[in-house]
């Protein structure tokens, strides 16, 4: 009978225990009720009887250990239980804590309450060791927190008593941690996997969801990279910001990516913190960036805060992985179009660590086969051939608690040959076209950099780096044209080339004061080496007979490359204040000091962003100053487009913008994200192509003096609408842009014109819906207006000259014309499988379903029939294409 009562005895406290919990809602701490209270002038103890009531939570305390008596005036709608205590108690000297289901008070018995107190550590993955970025830190109510940085420290200061601090990042399980401070803290999380990698993450809670920040930003979690719908089965994530409302490219096949009406040279983009020149292989159909490495990234349109400079437009952020600290691991992937690899594993057992990727194409003899076939099937020869490739090395040292090195590297590599020759015939006259076409580019970098944590509000960076980009790029077109009484030649043949090396040092430095002040300073070195290179040829320049081979090398020495040598010295100071009712205001100023042999430019550039949150939205505003060093030429005519690099010289000077954003959102709890952002740009000193025939870019000429330069502006508005909790995840937005550009040397002598790669109009749609636990659908579908070009006002036709026959294009204004309007459906299947010794992940879809013909580049040939006559051709190089992808992870 004892042990039946004694059973009877724990069944019964079971099922009280369970009442009382369901009494405050499944998986809810007492003092995270939320409910609504107002009070004026009550005593202190009814206050507590009457919130006990309210909340239905169990609240004791001893009246002669509270100041019952006193009187307490609140107003509160919709907070925590908790929120509203502490208001209460705080000033009282009083303090709650949670036992079981209830909440008991009692007197604060710690001396100096009012001393503030500092918890600071390290965020990290539980099974790789990686550190996490930009994960969230914050009180049980929100009333203070914080974030991790990018190498996953954080420092949060609070005042004495006990606290619940929260840990929480996308795609991890929350961790909860009591902490009675008394003294600095230091406490390092280790947060566990929700979900394998590769797999897509589905919010349940509204509150994993991204904060609003005083900048115009998105943050890209590996995990869409990953599951966004692929080409050829590669995940990437230039084709994810695409997707992102002000953001464009020029058509399928031209790399880079224009941010509300910026070129692509304005865009600042960051691998661990060292510039990239050029962010495309095969002409921009992937990046190159390997999502295999990729930890997380940002991208910035608006409000740009002070620590970044250097470009106009925007900043792109990426940081890669650090690599698994405490097992051996990798990553093997075949996709459709290449193969990829990645390693990672321990350095010893002090938490150190390295990762290998490696990535490249393995088309490159089937697509030279299939064009020789083709060639010779229209009694032609010649062929094509394509490949690229890319490495990303990373060690990470832990030097010990506080201090880190890491050593990073990248190489990429793009190579494509094309080279045809045919025969014809038209009555007497043998025609014979000889063309060709081999371009090469790549980027390589290197860089160290040392994190030390000098204190827990401290945090500093120094980094040395190496960055190198080329683009070598060589055509020709020719036709010998012979009859029974003479022989002519007619061609055309160009050579340009962009080089450019960078050294660069720099340091930067944060300082956490509290949880309502963050700032951030830093100083800078660059030395740029340029070496620019541009010439166009015809026939009228009688540099090659009818015999002569037209070749790279003889080309090329109709130039002397310039070299030159530039110097950029910068400093930021960033203040980033948080005050009460959701207001956080980031202002600073980033100076810039340019020199380029005898002269010297000085840039001060003000930045300063607000935002202002309350329960279900925000309002921000901004306005930022920008300069760059950098000049990027861009082909606006017919004929594949042709950009070349140049730096600031004594008669260029730097290119200046200055960018308002202004934005509205809304948010709910089921999900549900609705907001409009408006922009306005101002640019000074652009520069582009004169009119005409393209002048040589040589250390013989004044290339620098015949090159227009101008300004311009960029304005528009963008609406997005969001749902993103659930198995069900989808985005729409639609974006308005309008850029215009004016130069006083062409189109008719000062009009605006169209900017090349504005689209006007865009709407972007996103879905991505989980079947089951390990399958997923995604679909992507866009529509946006033509990119304006210069096309040509009539015929285009060989014009007879006393030095032979040349080719003539008569242009209208420019960019009056319009490419046709580009549309594309994207979708696809990911199934996930696990296994003990690993995981697999099987990508099958289909990339432009409608098999849409949206042109790459519009060039001129000649007719079939007559070669004295040219029309116009579309060029189009991505249609339908069935996409397949296998991965194994162990």
């Amino acid at each position: 009978m004892k042990v039946y009562f004694k059973t009877m005895k724990i069944f019964f406290v079971i099922i009280c225990m369970m009442i009382s919990y369901n009494s405050i809602g499944q998986n809810v701490l007492p003092d995270e009720v939320e409910i609504s209270y107002f009070c004026k002038h009550k005593p202190l103890k009814t206050v507590l009887n009457e919130l006990s009531q309210k909340s239905k939570v169990s609240i004791n305390f001893n009246p002669r250990r509270i100041p019952g008596n006193s009187k307490v005036t609140i107003s509160a709608k919709k907070q925590r239980l908790g929120t509203i205590l502490n208001v209460i108690l705080n000033s009282r000297r009083c303090k709650y804590e949670i036992i079981g289901n209830q909440i008991v008070i009692s007197r604060n018995k710690l001396k100096d309450k009012d001393r503030d107190l500092t918890i600071s550590g390290y965020l990290s993955d539980d099974l790789s060791g990686e550190m996490l970025v930009g994960a969230n830190v914050y009180l049980f109510d929100k009333s203070k927190g914080t974030q991790t940085n990018e190498y996953g420290f954080y420092s949060i200061t609070l005042n004495k008593g006990t606290k619940r601090m929260y840990y929480s990042y996308l795609g991890y399980t929350q961790l909860i941690e009591e902490i009675y401070l008394q003294q600095d803290t230091v406490l390092d999380v280790s947060l566990k996997p929700d979900v394998l990698l590769n797999e897509v993450i589905i919010l349940d809670d509204v509150e994993n969801q991204e904060e609003p920040n005083t900048f115009s930003e998105s943050k890209l979690n590996i995990d869409r990279i990953l599951t966004s719908n692929s080409l050829g089965g590669e995940g990437d994530i230039i084709r994810l910001i695409g997707m992102m409302p002000g953001v464009s490219s020029g058509a399928d096949g031209l790399g880079g990516i224009n941010v509300r009406g910026g070129s692509a040279d304005q865009n600042l983009v960051l691998l661990d913190g060292v510039p990239v020149y050029n962010v495309g292989h095969a002409l921009g159909v992937f990046s190159i960036f390997n999502s295999n490495v990729i930890k997380n990234a940002k991208l910035i349109k608006g409000n740009i805060p002070a620590r970044y400079g250097g470009r106009l437009s925007s900043v792109l952020d990426i940081r890669t992985r650090e690599g698994n600290n405490k097992k051996l691991s990798g990553d093997v992937t075949l996709s459709a179009l290449a193969a990829k690899a990645t390693i990672e594993g321990p350095i010893g057992k002090a938490g150190s660590s390295y990762i290998f990727s490696m990535r490249r194409t393995y088309l490159d003899p089937w697509i030279k086969a299939l064009t020789k076939f083709q060639n010779d099937q229209n009694g032609d020869d010649g062929y094509s051939s394509y490949y690229f490739m890319d490495f990303n090395g990373k060690l990470s040292f832990k030097l010990n608690k506080k201090n880190s090195l890491f050593i990073n590297s990248f190489y990429g590599k793009d190579v494509f040959l094309s080279k045809k020759s045919s025969f014809d015939t038209d009555g007497g006259t043998s025609i014979t076209n000889d063309s060709g076409t081999d371009w090469n580019w790549g980027n390589n970098l290197f860089s160290i950099k040392l994190t030390s944590q000098y204190s827990n509000k401290t945090f500093g960076r120094l980094t040395a780096y190496y960055t190198k980009y080329n683009f070598n790029s060589f055509e020709f077109d020719s036709f010998n044209l012979q009859d029974s009484i003479s022989e002519k030649r007619v061609y055309k043949a160009g050579y340009f080339k962009s080089g450019i090396n960078d050294y660069g040092i720099k340091y930067d430095f944060d300082y956490i004061p509290n949880t309502t002040h963050l700032l951030r300073t830093g100083i800078g070195l660059i030395r740029h080496d340029f070496s620019p290179g541009l010439v166009s040829i015809t026939n009228a320049d009688d540099i090659f007979d009818t015999t002569e081979e037209i070749s790279e090398t003889k080309v090329k020495l109709q130039i002397s490359e310039p070299k030159i040598l530039g110097y950029e010295l910068y400093g930021f100071l960033e203040d980033e204040l948080s005050f009460d009712y959701g207001t956080t205001i980031n202002f600073g100023l980033h100076s810039n000091l340019t020199k380029v042999d005898t002269t010297n430019y000085l840039s001060l550039q003000p930045r300063i962003a607000l935002l202002s949150k309350w329960d279900n939205g925000f309002f921000k505003v901004g306005v930022s100053r920008m300069s760059q060093f950098l000049h990027l030429l861009s082909s606006n005519g017919l004929g594949l487009p042709t950009d070349v690099w140049l730096p600031s010289t004594n008669v260029l000077a730097p290119e200046k913008s200055w960018i308002t954003t202004v934005g509205f959102g809304y948010y709910n709890a089921k999900g549900y994200r609705f907001g409009i952002e408006g922009y306005y740009k101002q640019y000074d000193d652009l520069t582009t192509y004169a009119e005409g025939n393209v002048e040589p870019i040589s250390a013989d000429t004044n290339w620098e003096k015949l090159l227009p330069v101008g300004n311009g502006n960029a304005y528009g508005l963008e609406f997005y609408f969001d749902r993103i909790i659930g198995r069900t995840t989808w985005n729409a937005n639609y974006t308005l842009a309008f850029s215009n550009r004016n130069f006083k040397k062409i189109n008719n002598d000062g009009e605006t014109f169209d900017f090349r790669y504005n689209r006007k109009h865009s709407v972007k749609i996103g879905f991505l819906h989980k079947i089951t636990d390990n399958t997923e659908f995604v679909l992507n579908w866009e529509l946006s207006s033509g990119n304006p070009i210069a096309g040509p006002s009539g015929d285009v036709i060989l014009l007879e000259t006393p030095d032979g026959p040349i080719l003539t294009v008569v242009f209208s204004e420019r960019n009056v014309d319009k490419l046709p309007l580009y549309h594309r459906l994207d979708f696809g299947f990911n199934f996930y499988n696990k296994y003990k010794w690993g995981r697999t992940k099987l990508s099958l879809g289909v990339y432009n379903a409608f098999n849409r013909s949206n042109p790459f580049y519009i060039d001129i040939q000649n007719t079939a029939k007559n070669p004295n006559k040219f029309q116009k051709v579309e060029y189009s190089i991505l249609p339908l294409i069935p996409s397949i992808g296998y991965s194994v992870s162990f």
